[in-house]
């Protein structure tokens, strides 16, 4: 029997308010407020190991989509304009790394990214999830080398 210590990783999720602006100088702070927002959520503690991360960017749906009876047929049902899912990912990523909740993205070994739009505005902003993919151990006993 083995007196090795597990330390099973957590699940970080948590919702980022606000919409990145247009604005290439906005990237600066967009990525800041992710980190503030990680450093608000984690509470001096960070997800180690290889990690799934799952971004879900959610747009408000414009007001041309909408007719007399909600959406139109023939409205898109997905965002195709404004910021790529690919630039969302990075200022994302950068964001996360640096408010301390992954150590580096290459420990990201898993990644969804999703653009999709919403409804209600108080679903709108960025969802991060963070969810370690292992367990770490803490300590081996000396017979572990095999």
């Amino acid at each position: 029997m083995s007196n090795a210590t597990v330390i099973p990783l957590r699940t970080a999720s948590f919702r980022v308010p606000r919409l990145p602006l247009r604005q290439p100088q906005s990237r600066e702070a967009w990525c800041g407020h992710i980190a503030a927002s990680c450093v608000k959520y984690r509470k001096g503690r960070s997800v180690i190991g290889p990690v799934r991360v799952e971004l879900t960017h959610g747009v408000k749906r414009p007001a041309m989509h909408y007719g007399a009876h909600g959406v139109f047929p023939k409205s898109p049902a997905y965002p195709t304009n404004g910021h790529s899912a690919l630039d969302l990912m990075e200022d994302a990523l950068d964001g996360i790394v640096a408010g301390g909740l992954i150590s580096s993205k290459q420990s990201v070994v898993d990644l969804q990214i999703r653009r999709v739009y919403v409804d209600t505005d108080g679903k709108t902003g960025l969802h991060v999830k963070v969810i370690g993919l292992a367990t770490r151990v803490a300590s081996l006993p000396r017979n572990a080398a095999a």
